[in-house]
Order: structure tokens, then sequence, then C-alpha cells
């Protein structure tokens, strides 16, 4: 007996070490440097990154790979060159059903004669480890295209949306199907009034796809959402105001609606950066609104950028993020409703160096793996940066290594952010905040949706707060306790 439970201890010990070693946060040097953001995908031997890259000469550009293992051990690391002087720019991978990957991206070369770029899509297919295995490229010297996203059809063809300009100022969805070889079967052009850009898609049970971007009017834009049929005839479109910034990057979700991350404009400081929050909708495939919520404090250029959802109907986002303190990366966890759990944030050495997280994937495991690239101190170049953390956000078990702020999160989601009550609300008068320990003195802060705060005070247990000097309106509450936000939660103020 006592064998057998020393076995099974044994099992639970390594099933532990092993787990708790398979988050990392790694550098991978290139031989030259990395021109954009690595993106990735899953594949069936672990993760495909891809990256625009360029040699220490800066003449020859390429499109790099990384073939990684779940651990982020580099299997295989592979190169392809488009041409001579062709730059390699922004693109979107989609692995395929057969286990293969597919690449859609940008090249740009100058052209001496017209004294200006010309731009144009290819279409990539690489195996699981990263190998070429053919290329197409669509070239119309007459106009410029941007990839943009791409998806499977249901007879292994592909869409693939990009971006194409119809003048000096405007610019118009170019939808084209090609069959699994990368042979072009059709294109469409979305002829739209003002500026539209797809860069996400999804293709919904009900049969129909559902586009992301952004809609551009001039001096300002808002993300956009499109619904489009089998064939990819647009049958409505829908922006959502916001005043500016990122555009829809959507998702489908478990429940059959939809979700996107952008920003909201706080105030505007053009030509400057704009003071913005981050912020995610969910709607239905109708369009309407189910709901919208604010993330974060204000700062210059603040967003969500990607979203997943894992099998466990959580919602993560992946954002930007520019207090005083300078530019760094986030992942937020939030429930199905947009209620926060917790939120990281994420820096290479320090958060006043160079560090970009560009893209993410859920892992088979439950974890996250995020992708970027990172300037190390001393170099003048780019390299590929792989963080992986656990459902709780953290590298390691305690957070230790984790730059945290909202709520320094160990392997436990108990005391998650926005596990207090507020009581009454919305009100005119004094409140109370439940759920707290007693014997603990707290800050607890009043923010508005600008971001600022507007009170500000000690807070023991049973006490009250005096809110009857706000303004109406819909203010956040957090609670401080030895320099830690430990909850964050929304206070309505009535008059």
């Amino acid at each position: 007996m006592i064998k057998q439970f020393t076995f099974i201890l044994l099992v639970v010990l390594f099933s532990f070490f092993t787990r708790a070693q398979s988050t990392f946060s790694k550098v991978k040097g290139l031989p030259g440097s990395s021109e954009f953001g690595t993106i990735v995908v899953k594949t069936p031997k672990g993760f495909l990154a891809t990256y625009g890259d360029k040699d220490q000469t800066l003449k020859t550009y390429y499109l790099g790979t990384l073939a990684l293992d779940t651990e982020g051990n580099v299997l295989k690391k592979n190169t392809y060159c488009y041409g001579e002087n062709v730059i390699v720019r922004y693109g979107r991978s989609l692995t395929l059903k057969n286990g293969n990957v597919a690449h859609y991206g940008t090249l740009q070369q100058y052209d001496t004669t017209k004294k200006d770029f010309t731009t144009w899509t290819a279409l990539t297919l690489f195996n699981d480890m990263g190998d070429t295995l053919w290329t197409k490229q669509f070239l119309d010297s007459s106009k410029h295209v941007v990839a943009g996203t791409l998806i499977e059809t249901p007879d292994s063809g592909l869409f693939l949306i990009g971006d194409e300009t119809i003048n000096a100022t405007g610019s118009n969805p170019l939808i084209l199907r090609v069959d699994k070889y990368g042979n072009e079967v059709s294109r469409r052009s979305i002829s739209s009034m003002g500026n539209i850009a797809i860069y996400s898609i999804i293709i919904h049970p009900n049969g129909n796809y559902y586009g992301g971007g952004y809609k551009d009017y001039g001096l300002y834009g808002d993300p956009f959402v499109i619904e489009l049929d089998s064939s990819m005839k647009p049958l409505w479109g829908k922006p959502y105001p916001s005043g500016n910034g990122q555009g829809a990057n959507l998702i489908l979700l478990d429940d059959g609606n939809l979700a996107f991350g952008s920003d909201t404009i706080i105030s505007n400081n053009f030509p400057a950066l704009n003071i913005t929050r981050k912020q995610l909708f969910k709607i239905d495939t109708s369009g309407k609104v189910i709901w919208r919520k604010l993330y974060d404090e204000a700062g210059e250029s603040n967003y969500y950028s990607q979203l997943i959802e894992t099998k466990n109907n959580k919602i993560y986002a992946l954002g930007r993020r520019k207090p005083q303190e300078g530019i760094h990366h986030t992942l937020t966890k939030l429930s199905s409703a947009g209620d926060t759990i917790w939120m990281h944030q994420y820096a290479y050495e320090d958060i006043e160096g160079i560090n970009y997280l560009w893209d993410m994937v859920a892992t088979d495991d439950g974890d996250v793996l995020m992708v970027g690239d990172v300037t190390p101190d001393g170099s003048r170049y780019q390299d590929v940066w792989l963080v992986k953390v656990d459902s709780n956000g953290c590298i390691n078990n305690d957070c230790a290594k984790t730059l945290v702020y909202g709520l320094d999160v160990s392997v436990k989601e108990a005391k998650a952010l926005g596990q207090i009550g507020i009581y009454p609300n919305p009100s005119n008068g004094n409140v109370q905040l439940n759920g707290l320990e007693p014997n603990n003195e707290y800050q607890v802060s009043i923010t508005n949706i600008q971001g600022q705060v507007v009170f500000s005070t000690k807070y023991h247990v049973n006490a009250s707060l005096d809110v009857s000097g706000l303004m109406k309106g819909v203010y956040h509450i957090s609670v401080d306790l030895d320099n830690k936000i430990i909850a964050n939660e929304k206070l309505i103020t009535s008059e």
C-alpha cells in the first residue's frame, strides 16, 4: 500500500513539475533583423511562427518561419525570398484541414521608373515544419493591394481578402477565391463609401462569413463588421462608433455570437497620438450589440488587438498599453460576460525597452502562446519573442518574473478582480464595499470613463463612501492593498 501511494505521489509530483515547466519566455535570435510582427498558428507538431526578415546588409528580404514544439524549442528554421529587392510586409497565416499552413502576405518593391512603390500580395503554402511547398503571386500594376486575411472554403480552396486602392484617397476590400493549389478562380471588389479594410474573417455555422475591420471616413474611423454570404456577397455592414483607432478583430464565440476588441477615443490630440481606452464588443449575427465594455486606464493608443476563446468559454484579449511608464503589452482574461478575471502586463527585460507582442494562440494544454519581437539591449536588430503563460497569465507559479498590474495572480483564480460587492449600486449617497477582509486598511480610488481619478480615500471594512459629490454617470472603483489592486468594480451614480 505504501509503495502504491509512493508511486502515485511521484506521478503527481512529476506531472506538477512537468506542467510547471511548460510556460516560458524565450527570445530566438535571427541572422538578420525581424522586419515586422511575428504571427503564429498551431500545427500537428506544435506551432509555426512566421515573420518578415532582412539580412544585415538591409538589401535582401525574406519571409522567415520557425517550426516550434510545444515547449517553444525550434525544430526547424527556414527563410523564403520572393525576388531581388522584394520587401516582405504584413500578412496572416492559417492552418488548413490537411495540417499545412497557408500564408497570405504583402510584397512591396520600389519602381525606379514610377518613383513609387508597387504593392501586391502572395499566397505561400508551407508544411508544418515551414518548408515551402509552393507560392503564387497576385500582381496588378495599376493598383496597390495589401493582404488582410484568409479563410479556407468547404472545398479546400481559400478566400484571400486584401485591400486595393481605387483612387488617391480610397480603398475597397478585394476578395480572391483560389483553389487548393492557389490558382485564381474568381475575384470580387466590395464597393463602399469611404475606405473599408477587412483583416479578420470567420465562417459561422449558419453558412455565412463575417469580416471584421475598419471603416475610414477621412480624419477618423470606426471598427467595422460585415456579413457576407457563401459566395462573399455583402449582406450588411455596420460601423461601431469609437472615434478612431483600431478596427474589429472578430472571433466566433461558442454561443454563436461574435466578439471583437478595439479602442475608444477619450480625447483627440490630432495630429498627435489619441488618448484611448481598451474596449470589447459582443454582437449577434445581425450586428446588434449585446454588450460593450471598457477596460484599463486611458493612455496613448491603448487597444485590444487579438481575441481568442478557450474551451471553457473564457476570453483572452491581447492588447497594447501605454501609461506614463512606457509601452508594453497586456493579456486579459475575461468571463463570457466580458468581466475581467485578471490582467497582466509583459515586458522583455524592462517596460521601457522595445517590446512587442503581436499575436497569440490557445494551446491544447489550456495555456496561451504569445509571439512578438524585441530588440535586446545593445543590439540594432529585432529577434522573435515567445511567451507562453498558464491559464492565470503566469510564466511561473508565483508570477515573480511576470510584471503584473491589477492583481498579483498565483495559480488560483479565487482572488480574481471584481470579487467585491458595492451596495447600493446605483447610488447617490453612501455606499459600502462587501467582500473585503477585516483588519486591513485599503486605498480606494474612483475614476471616471476618461480614466481620471475623481475620488480617493483610505477604507476599512464596514465603513462607507460618500459619493454624493459625483456627477451622474458610470465610474470604476479600484481597491488597493499593499500597493496592489485587488478588486475593480463598476459604480453607477444617480441623481
